[in-house]
């Protein structure tokens, strides 16, 4: 009964790591409108253990960076909750800057 008990610690610990790392991976292909600079660090909580790789940084891009919608603040929470090692920051898509030119 012990062994089965400490069998699971480890076991749990793997499953949650797996489902945090494919909610990241989810975030990284769900829009274009996200953009995950090249450089790299230490995942955290242990993720690194299972192969994944930390950001130093998470672009999150908006329309127009004056006018920060609901939608945009909540993913960028989502971003920072997922991505805790990384700094967060908005970033003004390419579109918003042609809107204003036309």
């Amino acid at each position: 009964m012990v062994a089965i008990t400490l069998a699971c610690i480890p076991m749990g610990w793997v499953s949650y790591g797996l489902a945090r790392i494919r909610e990241r991976h989810e975030l990284t292909h769900e829009s274009a409108n996200w953009r995950w600079p090249a450089w790299e660090s230490r995942a955290p909580a242990g993720l690194w253990l299972l192969g994944e790789q930390g950001r130093e940084s998470v672009n999150v891009d908006v329309h127009d960076i004056r006018e920060i919608t609901e939608q945009d603040q909540l993913r960028f929470a989502h971003a920072g909750r997922l991505f805790p090692e990384a700094e967060v920051r908005y970033r003004m898509s390419m579109p918003a800057i042609y809107d204003e030119v036309e």
